[in-house]
Parts: C-alpha cells; structure tokens; sequence
C-alpha cells in the first residue's frame, strides 16, 4: 500500500529467498515493487480530485511497473508480457455488457471499493500505453512530465491529463477526443477485415463476449464507436508499416496494399491497439503457416488470444482455433504459452462441465501440443536456468498434468511421496506443480501430514503453495474439513481465505461443495467481512465462472434475490451471472463443432 512516506507490502510480495521463493515469486516482488514506488508520483505527489478519477493512479502504477522492471531485468521480457498479463486478461471482462466506463461516476463508498478493479488497472494501464504509441514515447514523457509538474501537491482530474499531452503534440491529433472514446464509454471494438481490389477495408463493431446480447448504442455518447490508433504491416521485400486512425463516425476505412496477394498481413503491430481482429480464414491459416518465423512472442500471444476469444464469441468457429493453436507446439516461448493456457483451461473446465466425451478428446489434444516442449524441459529450477524458460516449464507442467499426461503425474508423485516420506526438498518453481499433483493422487494420512507442515511453515509464499496443495484432496469430506478449518483464523489468515476457497472452487470435487458453504455459511461470511469487502463480493465469481447449467444460473439467481444487498459486490454479481449465461450459450453452440473437429483428428 502506497502511503506516503512509508509503503507496506505482505510477505509474500517482498521477501525473496533464493532455493524458497520461485522465479514468479521473484517477478511478482519486483512487480509490486515498483507498482507502490511509481504510486509516489501518481497518487501521492498528484493526488486524484475524485474516485471517478482513480484510473490516473492505478493505471499510470500499473504501467509504470513494467518499465522499471524493464530498466532491471530487460531479459525478463516484461514489456512483452504486459500484453499477456495486463492486456488480454482485461479484454474479457470489458467485452462484458456488466463492464464499466474507465471514468465514472462515483457516489457512495461501496462504489469507491468497487472500482478498484482490473478496469481501472490493466484497461487504465493499456490505452496508457497505446496513447503513448500513438503520440511517441518522448512526448509522451513530456506530456506527463509537465503534467506532475503543474498538479504537484494539487489534485487532478482526466481532463488535466489531456491538456498537458496535447500541448506536446500539437494540431495532429485531438488528445481528448481520442481518448474520451476509450475512457468513457465501456468496451472496445472488433475491427472486421476485408481483402480485395489492391485495399483492405476495415469496419469497427463492439466486441460483445455474448454475440446474442443486446444493448442500446445511445446509452454511449460516441455509440460504442472509437478513434482507433491502427497499425498494420505485410509480408513484402520491406514489411512497411502502415499507420491510420480510424474515426469514430466513419463506418469503414481503407488502406492500400503494398502487395496486392501478400503471404500474410497483420493488423494491431506489437499489439499497442486495444481491440481485436477478425480475419478471413485464409488469412488465420497464412498467418499461422508463419507464426514463429515472423511474428513476435508478445504478437503471437494476442494472435492466439484473439482466434480463442472470437471463437469463444462466435465471430468465427473453433475448428479453426483448435487448428490455429496446434502452432504452439513448437513454440518455445512463454509469452504465446501465457495467452494459451487460459483459453485451454477454460475449454476444459467447460466441456469437463458439459461433455465428459469430448472432455476425453480434449485432452488428448492438449497433450499432444505440449509433448515436444515436455520432452525439452527438465524437472529442475535453478537460479542459472533462462527466467522465462523456468516460468513457461511450469505452465507446460501444468497442462500436461492436468490433462492426463501419464509420466507428469509420475513425477510429480515421486517427487511428493519424497517430500513427504524423506523429506526432500522440492525445487521451488516446480512445487505448485508437484504439491498440486501429489496431492492429487494421495489419501487423507497425506493430507494430514501436509496440514501440519503448513501449521508449522513460516515462509508467506510457502504456506500458499501449501494452502493451494491441501485444496487439491479427492475426498469430499476432506475438503469440508479443509473449509471448516480455514475459516479458523488461527489457522488460515483472513486475507488468504478468499485465495483458499479459490483453490478449492478450481478442484471438481471441490467446487460444489465451496458452493454450497458459501450459500449455507453466507450471513456468517457477510458479519466477518462485511458486504464493503470487495473481495468477498468478487468470490462469486471464483465460485461459479466454470458453471454450465441453467440449474446453477438458477440457484445464483434465487440466492441473489435471498440476499439483494450485494454492496460492494453489486457488479461481481452481474459478471458471475453474465459469465455462467454466456457458458450456457457456449455450450449449446459450440461443442458440437469441438466435438467433431477432434472426432477426426484425435478419436
């Protein structure tokens, strides 16, 4: 927390122990270290006028954060990975008719709470950081410099912002009216494409997660239009870079092709732009037959982020997402595997929900676009090994074992038997692997022994992965104890409750029953936290985002009307039940195409 003078911080997100804390602990440290540090500037030296403003502070922090651990670790890639961290995550949640505008207004506290969200960071932190692309870096730097300048010790409000930029840049562009179309309206646009006559044409629609909503265009003062800041490049003998914007009042916008049939064309270069882009087919399948050779990890990450999601959205079908991602099967980056393993994840929890017999075929596929980069890496984690390569051999752990993989949930059981039995230690980046996994496959004698050597771990980030490993028991009643006994704050802190009933939401077995505590336990949970705790408020949707079924939509439903008051969790409410509505609608239409593509390639 960025009090003036003096920061504080949990444990977990500032003491490094090498041989204890992992390679993400590491990133996640120097991360929120910078956060807080950049928070001296916006926020305390410039303070906000009012809460409607709170993107200037948590958005500016969030961005800040990746340039100053850019400047230390530049072989950390960090700047890339804003795309797959900060970028394609919030894309989800703002393609949500229950999203918000950036700026807002704010009228009563629960309100305030709220909107200390993933809008007002990582969207706040993404136009920042596509502003500063349409306009340069250096006048950027400017801009904002004579921005703190003026509002030392003073407060500020959006507007101010504008001003200080566009006396930088002049005539050229319209600072203000650019960017109102991204602060205040919700949502973003997706930009449909279209080869032919020597042009591309383009047209700009809102995205919509849910292609079956509705929604009014004049509820938005630019009618969920945008001034959209456009790159696009194509292969030819000099890959020039093409640049417009695109207005909000035009319904289409050309742009010349250098080459009349290239190999491929991009639009959204280094993926600045906070949109997505619907290709023909033609153009999905030439741009995957060169995805690793001209392409950059943090443009082949959003590329599979935009296939999966329109897919997801029904802008185009899964077939040719599934085929699309099988190019990650020699990808040896982690940021393209960052941007995957959420969408795989999500397929799987859906048809796992909602088709047990394709669920079988599923994983099959995954474990046949992870088997070559399994084969490279080895079970170690040591400080010499590549930063990246020890986060991304996690992520291909993970996926493997969670889909079946048979010599991953071996190792993993060798390596946990031995932790248990000889105590030998685990390597540290592979533990939430391996304690996952082990405990998977043990019993409750097990399960006990791990409780105990979380009673007696001193270690913050330690006593999570443990937490995370106890919630992973097959056994009903095992994880009833599990909930009776974090609910204990002598044994579980009150600040990882919500991380720990998270944990169990994510296991199968687990998840109806943190579903059904939390609607028999509700009024206890709401005199402990209270309904201002926005984290509280948002474990609805850690509880029901893999929900399938409109029996579950209805029992959400009948416990909302049990219980209207949601205070600060007011919007999480909306999110959850639009979340499990647009699975229903996911299921009903596009299973039956994932079914019959792996049918004919993985049966």
């Amino acid at each position: 927390m960025e009090h003036w003078g003096m920061i504080s911080f949990r444990e977990a997100n500032l003491l490094y122990q090498n041989g204890v804390s992992s390679a993400a602990n590491k990133q996640r440290i120097a991360s929120v270290l910078a956060h807080e540090i950049a928070h001296m500037w916006f926020g305390n030296l410039m303070t906000l006028k009012w809460w409607s403003d709170l993107w200037l502070n948590e958005g500016f922090a969030s961005y800040c954060e990746y340039k100053a651990v850019n400047h230390v670790h530049p072989d950390w890639e960090i700047e890339s990975q804003f795309v797959s961290q900060d970028l394609t995550p919030v894309l989800v949640l703002d393609g949500q008719l229950s999203s918000h505008p950036i700026v807002q207004k704010v009228s009563n506290p629960d309100q305030i709470t709220e909107i200390f969200d993933s809008i007002s960071y990582n969207k706040g932190s993404s136009v920042i950081r596509m502003l500063e692309n349409l306009i340069s870096p250096a006048k950027f730097q400017h801009g904002v410099r004579k921005f703190l300048k003026t509002f030392s010790y003073k407060n500020a409000e959006t507007s101010d912002l504008w001003v200080a930029l566009q006396s930088e840049v002049g005539q050229r562009v319209n600072i203000s009216l650019v960017m109102d179309t991204w602060t205040r309206q919700m949502g973003y646009p997706v930009l449909h494409t279209e080869m032919g006559n020597g042009q591309l044409t383009i047209r700009q629609e809102r995205f919509m997660e849910n292609r079956k909503h509705d929604y009014n265009a004049s509820d938005s003062p630019f009618g969920y239009k945008w001034e959209i800041p456009i790159q696009m490049i194509q292969e030819d003998d000099n890959k020039t870079l093409q640049k417009i914007v695109m207005h909000h009042g035009e319904d289409s916008v050309s742009i010349l092709l250098p080459r009349k049939q290239p190999k491929w064309m991009k639009l959204n270069v280094g993926y600045f732009g906070f949109f997505r882009v619907k290709y023909s087919d033609i153009v999905w399948r030439q741009i995957q037959a060169f995805f690793r050779t001209s392409f950059t990890p943090k443009e082949r990450c959003a590329l599979v982020d935009d296939i999966f999601s329109l897919a997801y959205s029904q802008y185009l079908t899964y077939d040719l997402a599934l085929e699309f991602a099988q190019a990650l099967r020699k990808d040896w980056h982690l940021i393209p595997w960052d941007c995957a393993d959420r969408h795989l994840f999500q397929i799987s929890s859906l048809l796992e929900n909602s088709a047990p017999e394709t669920y079988v075929l599923f994983r099959k596929y995954i474990q046949n676009i992870t088997s070559t980069l399994y084969g490279k890496f080895n079970w170690t984690d040591v400080e010499g090994e590549k930063h990246l390569d020890r986060l991304l051999k996690v992520k291909i752990f993970s996926l493997a074992c969670s889909h079946g993989h048979s010599g991953c949930l071996e190792t993993t059981k060798n390596f946990f038997t031995n932790w248990i039995e000889k105590n030998l230690s685990v390597p540290a980046g592979l533990r939430p692997v391996v304690y996952k996994w082990g405990m998977w496959q043990s019993n409750e004698d097990v399960w006990d022994k791990v409780w105990s050597r979380y009673l007696k771990e001193s270690d913050s980030q330690e006593r999570i992965r443990l937490l995370s490993s106890l919630a992973w028991s097959q056994q009903a009643w095992v994880l009833r104890r599990f909930i009776k006994l974090a609910s204990n704050e002598l044994f579980v802190r009150q600040q990882d409750f919500f991380t720990t009933m998270r944990f169990i939401a994510e296991n199968s077995i687990g998840n109806p029953i943190a579903w059904t505590n939390y609607r028999n336990k509700y009024e206890e949970l709401r005199e402990r936290f209270s309904i201002n705790d926005r984290y509280f408020g948002r474990m609805i949707q850690d509880l029901t985002g893999s929900y399938t079924s409109e029996i579950r939509l209805q029992e959400m439903e009948s416990f909302f009307k049990l219980y209207p008051n949601a205070g600060a969790g007011k919007r999480a409410r909306g999110i959850a039940l639009e979340r499990v509505q647009n699975n229903i609608n996911w299921t009903e239409r596009n299973v039956p195409v994932i079914q019959d593509w792996l049918h004919r390639n993985f049966s």
